[in-house]
């Protein structure tokens, strides 16, 4: 399913494992490009999102707590 402008007009945050279209403008992407292949390094590629992850909610906490 395509992402539509009303996805990511309605996101928060979007986060990218593939290049984005330069159509798509959101003032808070995380780009997650540079995020090993899990086929070619899973071990490292989990360690990696398991740590952004973390970033990530620990962001989306902190937007919560200034609501």
């Amino acid at each position: 399913m395509p992402l539509k402008p009303q996805d990511w007009a309605a996101a928060d945050i979007l986060v990218n494992f593939n290049p984005l279209p330069a159509s798509i403008n959101h003032p808070d992407i995380r780009d997650w490009t540079d995020v090993p292949s899990v086929n070619d390094d899973y071990e490292n590629a989990r360690t990696i999102m398991n740590n952004r992850i973390e970033a990530l909610l620990t962001d989306v906490a902190k937007r919560r707590n200034r609501r």
